[in-house]
């Protein structure tokens, strides 16, 4: 049988599917493509496809003898011998997610061994850096494309959520500065040339569809110039209601395209160097602070940050000033050393630095004296000597524990799972086996990790995890751990094997939650909510950013 001339797009069966679920535009495209490469694979349409399942489900008792079974399983196949293993997933979620839709239920598969994904390996020396940035900038002969490779630098915005930023959006955040500018030419009359000494930080109001998320983002004095070069040569005819950029989503990605070919950067795994995906996470990188970061970008950071920054925009723009500096391009275009926010900043930290040298000097001095009178003592002070030293080690290890317990009870993750036991357990351990062992922060968060794990495995011996879960229960949880994965993935985080165990369990936890909940067995895709994963894999990660 043959479906030339079939197109998935006008098929009725998907544009109910598409309707009944209410999906966004970005959405339908990914079911779109996947849908098309399961149509041309299995060579039926949709339709076709979908009678047959229904009519066998009738006629056919073992679900082994089951076509579908078949299809989906060498369709699989397929996949894994030509994409990366995201692409698998991915692809196999969406035709199992249409079947169901339509009351088909899906028959067992055999369990797969995945390759790991080119891309999950990803390092942060494999993200480009503002040096790559400026490169870009001066061999393009597009202004418009210098202004978008610097905005989408400056604040990390999706290739989705930069193709519908309009000039509206643009021209509101400069009538905070300007309130009369209306047109193009106006905004080029007040602001060309004198961004730097006016210290122009637009703050705009975004919306990010694929988590249907408002939020603030912004740029730098230097980007804004940009943005009025190519408002000078190519944008004096945007409207209110025009996309600034006037690229798709698509054509977003083609500029990059053709700038990486035009360097010949070549991929990074299976993506291009030089990307909006790259360019995101590049700015998450230099931000290095991962609910701003998370924010600016259009993910939900803690609730105690997201509140702070919605309750006034202002917020935002001195956040962001702290880290605006990361992304000049040009280091005599410094506006945030030239402001007196941050010239305040930079006396704190002088003031700061005189203080500690200060009470250095005289811990160095009264240190000095006491050695110099140790020193005429004869040898039968050296017992004393010990027994002094042996004090100072005790105090040091008292206050190391009195500070370790107050972070602990003061940790929101610790005190919501009631680690405090397990993570003293923990931490006397490690002290007894190791006596050169003097906790830093990142020591204790792994200890809250520890105690974490240890007592979900606790919890374990009560036989939870092991009892009886649906035939869905391995299904739910590749597709959560697929999920985890691309957050990780987005994030360029790496987790030790410590880490990787905690991060599992959680997310094990998470999938038994969503079995044992399910009121239909075929419906658990409903149930799942993609910023619990989010906040799963923040706070499994919290220690190592």
């Amino acid at each position: 049988m043959s479906i030339e001339g079939y197109d998935v797009r006008d098929s009725p069966k998907l544009k109910r599917f598409c309707l009944e679920r209410n999906l966004g535009d970005h959405t339908v495209r990914k079911y779109y493509v996947n849908l098309k490469r399961y149509v041309n694979f299995c060579n039926k349409t949709l339709e076709e496809l979908l009678e047959e399942a229904d009519e066998e489900e009738d006629r056919v008792t073992r679900q082994g003898r089951r076509k579908i079974r078949e299809r989906l399983i060498d369709f699989r196949v397929y996949l894994k011998e030509n994409y990366a293993t995201n692409t698998v997933l991915t692809n196999m979620t969406c035709v199992t997610t249409f079947y169901k839709h339509f009351d088909i239920t899906i028959p067992e598969l055999p369990r797969m061994v995945y390759n790991e994904s080119p891309n999950s390996s990803i390092e942060f020396k494999d993200l480009p850096t503002i040096d790559d940035i400026k490169t870009a900038i001066e061999n393009s002969k597009n202004p418009k494309h210098k202004a978008l490779y610097l905005f989408m630098a400056c604040n990390g915005t999706s290739r989705n959520e930069i193709s519908k930023f309009k000039y509206s959006q643009f021209l509101s955040a400069i009538q905070e500065y300007f309130p009369d500018v209306e047109t193009p030419q106006d905004i080029v009359n007040a602001l060309d040339g004198k961004c730097d000494e006016l210290d122009i930080i637009p703050i705009f109001k975004m919306y990010r569809e694929k988590t249907r998320y408002h939020y603030y983002t912004a740029i730098s004095p230097e980007c804004v110039q940009f943005c009025i070069n190519y408002i000078k040569q190519q944008g004096l005819g945007l409207k209110e209601d025009t996309p600034f950029f006037q690229l798709s989503a698509d054509g977003v990605s083609g500029a990059f395209k053709l700038m990486n070919n035009k360097m010949k950067w070549g991929k990074k795994g299976s993506i291009d160097f030089f990307s909006p995906h790259r360019i995101r996470k590049f700015n998450a990188s230099a931000i290095e602070d991962t609910d701003f970061a998370n924010y600016i970008q259009g993910r939900k950071p803690n609730k105690i940050r997201e509140t702070y920054f919605k309750k006034d925009i202002e917020n935002v723009r001195e956040e962001y000033k702290k880290h605006m500096h990361k992304f000049n391009i040009y280091a005599h275009y410094d506006v945030m050393i030239n402001s007196e926010a941050y010239k305040k900043m930079k006396k704190q930290i002088e003031d700061e630095r005189r203080k500690h040298e200060d009470e250095n000097k005289k811990l160095r001095k009264e240190y000095e004296h006491k050695i110099n009178q140790l020193e005429l003592q004869n040898s039968l002070l050296s017992g004393q000597i010990n027994n002094i030293e042996t004090q100072m080690i005790g105090l040091v290890r008292a206050n190391e524990y009195r500070a370790f317990i107050k972070y602990v009870r003061e940790d929101d993750f610790a005190k919501e799972h009631g680690l405090m036991d397990y993570a003293i357990d923990i931490y006397e351990s490690r002290i007894s086996n190791d006596e050169n062992f003097h906790p830093s922060i990142e020591d204790m968060d792994i200890i809250i990790n520890q105690a974490y794990n240890r007592k979900i495995n606790d919890n374990r011996l009560n036989a939870k995890l092991l009892s009886q879960t649906s035939q869905d229960y391995g299904e739910i949880y590749s597709y959560i751990e697929s999920k985890a994965n691309e957050y990780l993935d987005r994030r360029g985080f790496e987790l030790i094997p410590a880490l990787r165990q905690v991060l599992n369990n959680r997310l094990k936890e998470y999938a038994l939650e969503i079995d044992e909940n399910m009121a239909v067995r075929d419906n658990w895709e409903d149930l799942i909510d993609d910023r619990r994963i989010s906040r799963i894999v923040a706070e499994v990660t919290k220690s190592i950013m």
